[in-house]
């Protein structure tokens, strides 16, 4: 891989200036460190940089001549078949001076011509001088691996590998193009033939160039085809058949002198070239495998290392790793625009950068895994789009709904559902939606995408025909594919003289793909199904999983905190192209919007930040015309004061109908001196073909259906109407919607003003602090990503909006806090209480046991609450083997398989039962137990059961929940026999009910913690009214 460079005068009399072609030269020697070399003759002048790859000797300096001089060539990639295109060379007459694969371009264009790109395999970009016809050929790949950018100007044709190649020529114009401002705008990149200077163009993929006479014809020598008929094999066939043409893609790209690593993220497609890597170097007889990873401090909450180990580990590669942090993001910035030529809004660059540089030390070939989404349909918004379809028809509702809908989100699905897919597919990323878009340019929404529209709508004609999902793959190979993910392969790598290879876009693997059937590369909700089938029995299984894993990188959570600052110095800058161009409103309100969590703009205003960086690291010229005035409407805030009494509390929580839980406990004792409109829960999760989510959802509706209801005194609960398929982006946005307008109603009919909005469920986000509250407070009781059956990945966002949101946040166990703090540092631990009252009838006199447990053998060994998969029923059956003249008792309802517990003749399984019966229960047990598994839930939870026990007198053994561990009263078992252990000297020591147990619980009243909470939040309402 190298870079190249050179022009041709228009003026055949005009000599090349060899001065301006060492400039050019010169400028992109990280391209090239290995050498260089300059050509001119007459008015032609050619320039290379060299990375040597094959052949180290100077047999392969360039530029590069045939026999007699007539034919000179600059190459930048590699030639894969360069071996049997030279051996069919020789055979016609050719005679070859080096072993590079430079020179078969070179005698390949004596017999070819033209055609020459169509033989090829591989990654390139050249110009060939052909002195006899006095014209320049110049060629780029088929996916447009490598760059290559030209300017038709007054005195030249200019090339290069970089745009900063052809602005060493004074008479290139550095100035601002509008159209493609525009599509970056809407894209985050600028797809060719555009660049973001004017005058400047890139050269298409899959195409060739001859200038001649001073004109300049360009075109397309490869598309991919598409076979009238799909690969009808057996899956098993077509997965087999996949693994082999990759591996032999990965075996092609091994071509090299100098050493090669890979780049491993753990991800499904950088293992599964890791993978193949490995098992061709062991054949071949080679070294081990080197593996590079990047990632990020656990504190900034992202990071791929973890799982890039186990897979290294598992691979048996010698992995290396580098970590980025927010200082060398922001560090490396002005570099990144420098290296980059044109601003492209991808975060991903940045961190590329520091693993390239890494990896730099060790190898000079690196190897990776892109191209596999857009060749498989790795992408969810394929998804996405292909449900739209099926939603077309109805597109006259949508189009009602839309100018009733506010919610960002909602209003990009709903102008999604009114357009037919060549209007409403536009590439994998985007920076400004529409509408965020129309509020930034001062335009009508419906109109601010129009280029963006017509650019691809050229690609969409080619595909007309073919079904949605392979129309979209072979539109983001042309478009986003180029001009984004490898732009910035390209140009990261390159920065650190490095080249990279990536064997999923061999175009003949792309062929073969073109013909597999839609349901092996998307079947139902997980992409690039065949290959997850084919490297089954060669990766571990998290590999394998469904579910896509991005290059993901924590810029927003850097634009909240650490890089807040420089980002809104540099974008509110008196000399700012986003203020003069935007706005000075608009701006503001992007980076105030992000910062305080009102929504997630770092897209946008990372586009914003690298269009700032660019322009002034290559000083760019542009007209900047203040933007059209957005009119807005500034919400008055109302503060509060002093105690909780008077007020009105909207309660986020759990069905009102279940369990009592902490959240029941605390409203009932603030709706004393308060107002509680309570929220029942819309759900965490998409429901299930379930007896039980069947059931669920006829009583969500039921209790719709009854309205607004008090269901004790100042206690009004409502139960939402919500569209019960939480997983989807469009129906989270939609419910949404629905859940403020009907709280909003709600509202109006109790007369509640600028209330405290109470959250103890991150499902309320989207709403939460557009009540016109007086405080925002997060109430956070449990880790919920954390929940088997939870979408992890949507809770953890609209969790992180709604810390954002918050003004306080309560939280009750440490390890919520200090988690919870990272994102919003007023956060509080408040433990749970526990009704003292309600458990002491355990240990009065009075209380009878229950019938179902009158004669049960002891000890009696009990536990109530949820069985799920956080309960050990593998500890259980251990405890009841150990103690099988006893009785082991479980109440509550089973959510879990219970077949670990199956033939246990002394274990009695219960089920549900009232709360105002469990003091009975208590009364009945010797021990409570405590059986958690140990995991991200349950090391963040502090179990409201252990103080129900505890209150009730009963000795408790638990395994070590730290939140338990604190309470310094129970007894903890390790492992499975120590509990035994501890539940053997608990009888021991005492058995069954004490008052005196119980009273070490006097102080843990639910009447004490929430006098703290109130003490709290009380604090933050002064706070607020003392900002406002």
């Amino acid at each position: 891989m190298c870079g190249i460079s050179g022009f041709v005068n228009r003026d055949k009399d005009r000599p090349a200036d060899e001065a301006l072609l060492r400039r050019m030269t010169d400028v992109i020697a990280h391209r090239g460190p290995d050498g260089s070399g300059h050509f001119c003759t007459g008015s032609v002048g050619l320039g290379h940089r060299r990375l040597a790859i094959i052949d180290l000797s100077q047999n392969g300096a360039q530029p590069m001549h045939n026999e007699d001089g007539a034919v000179t060539v600059t190459f930048n990639g590699e030639i894969y078949n360069h071996l049997p295109l030279r051996e069919e060379l020789i055979a016609k007459g050719h005679v070859f001076r080096s072993r590079c694969d430079t020179e078969v371009l070179v005698h390949g264009y004596e017999e070819w011509g033209d055609a020459l790109p169509e033989r090829l395999a591989g990654m390139f970009a050249f110009a060939i001088w052909d002195a006899r016809r006095q014209r320049l050929f110049v060629a780029r790949d088929r996916l447009g691996k490598k760059p290559l950018y030209y300017h038709l100007g007054s005195d030249r044709f200019i090339f290069a590998s970089e745009i900063k190649s052809l602005l060493c020529d004074a008479s290139v114009p550095r100035d601002l193009d509008d159209e493609a401002l525009d599509l970056y705008l809407s894209a985050r990149y600028v797809p060719a033939p555009l660049t973001m200077f004017a005058g400047i163009h890139k050269l298409p993929p899959a195409s060739a160039a001859v200038y001649e006479n001073g004109e300049l014809k360009i075109r397309r020598y490869w598309k991919c085809q598409f076979p009238d008929e799909t690969d009808a094999r057996s899956e098993g066939e077509l997965a087999h058949e996949l693994w082999n043409r990759l591996r032999d893609a990965t075996e092609a790209r091994l071509m090299s002198d100098v050493p090669l690593g890979v780049f491993l993220s753990g991800g499904l497609d950088s293992s599964c070239i890791a993978a193949q890597l490995v098992d061709l170097r062991q054949k071949r007889g080679e070294g081990d495998v080197k593996s590079f990873s990047v990632g990020y401090r656990a504190d900034d909450g992202s990071s791929e290392l973890d799982q890039a180990r186990r897979v290294a580990h598992a691979l048996g590669t010698r992995h290396r790793e580098v970590l980025v942090t927010a200082e060398d993001f922001h560090r490396f910035l002005p570099d990144l625009v420098w290296y980059m030529d044109e601003p492209i809004a991808d975060a991903a660059c940045v961190p590329l950068y520091y693993l390239s540089k890494r990896a730099r030390e060790e190898v000079v070939v690196v190897l990776s895994g892109e191209g596999a989404d857009e060749v498989l349909a790795g992408y969810p918004i394929y998804r996405t789009m292909l449900w739209m379809e099926q939603l077309r028809a109805a597109a006259p509702l949508a189009s009602a709904a839309l100018p009733f809908m506010r919610h960002p989100k909602a209003r990009k699905y709903l102008r999604w559902a009114t357009l037919p897919l060549e209007q409403r597919y536009r590439g994998v990323s985007v920076a400004f939606s529409d509408d965020e878009k129309a509020r930034l340019i001062g335009r009508p929404a419906a109109r601010v995408s129009e280029r963006l529209v017509t650019r691809l709508a050229q690609e969409w004609a080619e595909t007309e025909g073919l079904p949605p999902l392979e129309r979209m793959l072979e539109l983001d190979r042309r478009i986003w594919l180029p001009d984004d993910l490898l732009f910035k392969a390209d140009k990261m790598t390159m920065a650190t003289s490095q080249e990279l290879r990536v064997p999923f876009l061999d175009h003949r693997l792309i062929e073969w793909a073109a013909g597999l059937p839609a349901d092996v590369k998307l079947r139902g909700r997980t992409g690039k199904w065949l290959l997850r089938q084919a490297a089954r029995d060669w990766l571990p299984a998290e590999c394998t999983a469904p579910g896509k894993r991005g290059f993901t990188v924590p810029v927003s959570n850097w634009f909240r905190r650490r890089l807040h600052g420089p980002l809104r110095d540099a974008l509110l800058a008196s000399d700012s192209l986003a203020r003069s161009r935007f706005g000075d409103k608009a701006v503001r309100r992007l980076l105030d919007d992000h910062q305080r969590g009102k929504s997630d703009r770092k897209e946008e205003l990372y586009a914003l930040w690298v269009l700032e960086l660019w322009r002034k690291r290559f000083e760019v010229g542009a007209r900047c015309a203040p933007a059209p005035a957005i009119q807005t409407t500034k919400r008055k805030v109302e503060t509060g004061m002093g105690a909780l009494r008077g007020r009105d509390i909207v309660c986020f929580s759990n069905d009102w109908d279940g369990d009592p839980l902490s959240k029941m406990h605390a409203m009932k004792i603030l709706s004393r001196q308060n107002r509680v409109l309570w929220v029942n829960s819309i759900g965490n999760r998409r429901p299930t073909i379930s007896m039980c989510d069947a059931q669920r959802m006829l009583k969500k509706v039921s209790g719709a259906m009854q309205g607004l209801r008090e269901r004790h005194p100042n206690i009004w609960v409502l139960t939402p109407l919500a569209i019960p398929f939480y997983g989807s982006e469009l129906v989270r946005a939609a419910n949404g919607a629905l859940l403020k307008a009907q709280i909003q109603r709600a509202m109006q009919h109790l007369g509640f003003e600028a209330p405290i909005s109470w959250s103890f469920l991150p499902s309320s986000a989207p709403v939460s602090g557009t009540l016109g509250e007086s405080l925002v407070v997060y109430h956070c009781v449990d880790e919920f990503s954390a929940f088997s059956d939870a979408p992890a990945q949507e809770i953890r966002e609209l969790e992180r909006r709604l810390l954002l949101k918050s003004d306080v946040v309560i939280c009750s166990s440490e390890k919520l806090r200090a988690d919870k703090a990272r994102v919003n540092s007023n956060a509080h631990l408040v433990q749970h209480g526990v009704d003292l009252e309600h458990f002491a009838k355990a240990f009065d006199p009075a209380t009878p046991t229950p019938d179902d447990l009158k004669g049960a053998p002891g000890p009696v060994i009990g536990f109530w609450g949820l069985i799920a998969d956080w309960v050990d029923l593998q500890l259980i059956r251990h405890v009841a083997d150990a103690f099988s003249g006893g009785t082991v008792v479980l109440l509550g309802n089973c959510a879990t398989d219970m077949k670990p517990l199956d033939g246990a003749q002394n274990i009695r399984v219960l089920g549900r039962k009232r709360y105002a019966d469990l003091p009975r229960y208590a009364k009945a047990f010797d021990v409570a137990l405590m059986p958690f598994k140990m995991n991200e839930l349950t090391l963040a939870s502090n179990p409201l059961k252990v103080r129900e026990y505890l209150a009730a007198g009963l000795p408790v053994v638990s395994t070590p929940i730290p939140e338990v561990e604190r309470l310094s009263v129970c007894r903890i078992g390790k492992d499975a026999d120590q509990v035994v252990r501890e539940i053997a000297a608990a009888i021991a020591a005492g058995a069954g009910p004490s008052e005196v147990r119980a009273a070490q619980m006097r102080s843990e009243g639910w009447e004490a913690r929430v006098a703290e909470m109130q003490e709290i939040v009380a604090a933050a309402l002064v706070a607020r009214k003392k900002a406002a």
